[in-house]
């Protein structure tokens, strides 16, 4: 099975990945001299981590697949998540333009890791179009539709 196949590898390979990349900026901007543009990129950092972790969590505790009334539950804890995701992205304005543009690297970060693992598996497999219906059919066994 390969790493975006399966969920605890790819969040594990992101989460090493983005801490690399993240101590690579701030390290930079700090030696750079720019140190606003690092807290930046740790408040995008936590934006991002607090949102896909809220879900994770929303996930675990409401149990999609025994409650029927999950995606209605999800949206109305959204005031749960959404007040400190606005407060990250004041405190990130209030900083200046530079530490803006940080929360926006810092958001952009672990997208751009996906899309490199995305893309190192792509051409690590050469093209392999048969592997998502050899996928599918492992998950499913059944074939995938036309």
């Amino acid at each position: 099975m390969s790493v975006m196949d399966d969920p605890a590898r790819l969040a594990r390979a992101v989460g090493k990945g983005t801490a690399v990349l993240g101590g690579l900026v701030v390290g930079a901007s700090v030696l750079g001299g720019v140190w606003q543009v690092g807290v930046g990129v740790l408040l995008g950092v936590l934006a991002l981590g607090w949102a896909i972790g809220f879900f994770v969590l929303a996930t675990r505790f409401f149990q999609p697949q025994r409650n029927p009334l999950f995606p209605r539950l999800l949206m109305l804890s959204n005031p749960l998540k959404y007040p400190l995701l606005l407060v990250l992205a004041y405190f990130a304005v209030q900083g200046g333009a530079l530490m803006a543009l940080g929360f926006v690297v810092g958001i952009v970060l672990p997208l751009a890791v996906i899309t490199g693992l995305a893309v190192r598996e792509a051409v690590a497999r050469g093209g392999d179009t048969n592997h998502r219906a050899q996928v599918y059919k492992s998950t499913n066994e059944r074939e995938p539709p036309p």
